[in-house]
């Protein structure tokens, strides 16, 4: 990056080819698997879709004040709005000043985030069962002996790097271990 401003500013026109783009772009295949991320992708693409047509009504009647939000979309260093900013203005032309509406959203971002994460960490968890019931399965119950150069005389394994696989599922299976 250079200390040189040779940066232009985006037209209205052209953000609205941004923004078909983007919009396009959420629907083509393959889609997320991930429901939380193509909850995310249908979400985005509806906004793109959502701002393109306000800012084209705008630019028909107002160029000028659709100038203006194209440099507040662009952002003080070209990567979008400031959030803060933003987040004032939603305080105060949204919300009206009333923080309780700005801390009700916050709290149902977080919940949502949440229940994002329990569902992810549950479909990795499902996926990786199969797998997970193999180590399992192939696993020797029996504990690792050691001779003297580190090999594993009990699961014949002649090395030190890696170490035994045995002992290695037994780490990240701890219910495989006779008991």
């Amino acid at each position: 990056m250079t200390d040189i401003d040779d940066t232009t500013a985006q037209t209205p026109e052209e953000l609205l080819v941004d923004l078909g783009e983007f919009h396009m772009r959420t629907l083509v295949s393959p889609l997320p698997k991930q429901p939380a991320a193509m909850g995310w992708q249908a979400v985005s693409g509806s906004m793109a879709a959502g701002f393109a047509r306000a800012l084209h009504a705008l630019n028909a009647v107002d160029p000028v004040r659709a100038r203006e939000i194209v440099t507040w979309f662009q952002g003080p260093f070209e990567d979008g709005p400031d959030p803060e900013e933003h987040t004032d203005w939603l305080e105060r032309e949204v919300a009206k000043g009333d923080f309780s509406l700005l801390d009700k959203w916050v709290q149902e971002g977080q919940r949502l985030a949440e229940s994002s994460k329990e569902a992810t960490d549950a479909r990795a968890a499902e996926e990786l069962k199969p797998l997970t019931d193999l180590v399992k399965g192939l696993t020797d119950p029996d504990p690792c002996h050691f001779d003297h150069h580190g090999y594993c005389q009990a699961h014949g394994w002649y090395a030190t790097n890696p170490p035994c696989p045995h002992g290695r599922a037994h780490t990240l299976f701890p219910d495989t271990k006779e008991p």
